[in-house]
């Protein structure tokens, strides 16, 4: 159960929105605009490491698409009328690997320190299935970390996702959806079944990604992972034709907080900024460009595996 401090920042999403871009906001933005233009790091220098990862494995993705088939009754199909954004127009189906997919078309990185935001809540659990049977748009989602120094895959480390409900119903006592952790594979990829996030006044549809210091260990007797230090925090955002597309279907055409475009969202605008793409690559899995089939989405995120910075925590989940 969360405090009832949480149920007043979420009953204010508005006004807290429009707090954020004043006082020690504004400061964290110009300092945050300094580094992203004159020291931060990207993927760039291991473009050709990513190239040379190409794998032939393909039977993981064969499972992960066979559940999601089975769900939904879903057939394989060839995706090859997709928006010209970071929807993609290969010839790519849901046999596919999902470290295949990285290797053949690699996101760019996300840039680090970004906002945690004020609903970060510390002890969520470790689980893939994020929905809690609530409604939504299904976003099937795999992150794979990068090592910025090495540009190795990152192993054995956990990542943390946290996001808006569709409706935004202001309901804080929903109990865990839209919030959990996953440690990555041999090859440094976590997936994720949530639903495309909702959106709030000031800003755009978006997710929340850390990734844990490496020393991480789960709670004892618990599945969950209390610790609040990271070595990256970033946020994932969705091309504007999608979000238009989103705000029309339900629960998303409920939601009464204004609608923020990914060109009016203070953060998203440094995101995007030089040599970073926040932005997820993606494909509907279903036929034709129905979303009520769904998405998957991917990204890959480099990570400072030596930094590390404690998140701002707004409640725990066992309070």
């Amino acid at each position: 159960m969360y405090p009832q401090f949480l149920l007043r920042y979420i009953l204010l999403l508005a006004p807290i929105s429009q707090a954020h871009l004043d006082g020690d906001l504004r400061k964290e933005l110009e300092n945050r605009r300094r580094f992203l233009q004159d020291s931060a790091p990207s993927l760039l220098h291991c473009r050709e490491q990513l190239k040379r990862d190409a794998r032939v494995d393909t039977e993981r993705f064969q499972k992960r698409a066979l559940a999601l088939r089975s769900q939904r009754d879903l057939e394989v199909r060839e995706l090859d009328d997709f928006p010209k954004d970071h929807g993609h127009d290969h010839d790519f189906d849901l046999d596919d690997d999902t470290h295949d997919i990285f290797d053949k078309y690699p996101a760019c990185a996300l840039s680090p320190d970004t906002t945690e935001g004020p609903f970060y809540i510390k002890g969520e659990l470790v689980r893939s299935d994020l929905t809690d049977n609530q409604r939504g748009i299904p976003l099937h989602l795999d992150i794979r970390v990068k090592d910025f120094d090495t540009c190795e895959d990152v192993k054995d480390v956990y990542v943390e996702i946290w996001r808006i409900y569709g409706g935004t119903n202001g309901r804080p006592k929903d109990e865990t959806f839209g919030r959990g952790l996953q440690k990555t594979d041999e090859m440094g990829v976590v997936e994720f079944d949530t639903i495309v996030p909702g959106h709030y006044a000031g800003r755009a549809q978006h997710i929340h990604v850390g990734v844990h210091v490496p020393s991480t260990k789960p709670d004892p007797d618990s599945p969950s992972v209390s610790n609040n230090v990271v070595s990256l925090c970033a946020q994932l955002f969705f091309d504007q034709g999608l979000a238009d597309r989103t705000r029309k279907i339900a629960p998303y055409s409920e939601n009464k907080q204004p609608f923020t475009a990914n060109a009016d969202d203070i953060f998203l605008k440094q995101e995007a900024a030089g040599r970073f793409d926040p932005f997820v690559s993606w494909v509907y899995l279903g036929d034709g460009d129905d979303l009520a089939d769904g998405l998957l989405a991917w990204v890959t995120v480099g990570a400072n595996m030596t930094e590390h910075r404690a998140l701002s925590v707004a409640a725990s989940r066992e309070e």
